[in-house]
């Protein structure tokens, strides 16, 4: 199993408790649908620290890394991306990490 880690920091605009929550209650409700994701995790910082560095955390669950090209060009995911997310963010980071099995 792979884990796709996923950090967005907002512009200003989208950096508050309101903009943050509906990012991430939109994101997740369209990533959970996308082919390939086994699950998608989207949160919201729970300290203030977390705030200072970041705005929403995606922590998206693949069979394999074979999953991920097609993810990633898949027209949804792209749209999301190129139209919803990065018109809010100033800066996106993301990783991949083997699990294992579960």
């Amino acid at each position: 199993m792979i884990q796709r880690l996923v950090l967005v920091k907002l512009n200003d605009e989208w950096a508050t408790s309101e903009g943050r929550t509906t990012v991430a209650e939109y994101s997740r409700a369209l990533l959970n649908g996308l082919p390939r994701v086994k699950q998608a995790q989207v949160g919201i910082p729970a300290d203030a620290p977390s705030t200072q560095s970041w705005d929403v955390s995606f922590s998206l669950t693949f069979d394999s890394m074979e999953d991920i090209a097609p993810y990633i060009v898949e027209a949804t995911h792209r749209d999301f991306v190129d139209n919803y997310l990065s018109p809010k963010a100033v800066v996106k980071k993301a990783w991949n990490f083997d699990v294992g099995n579960g």
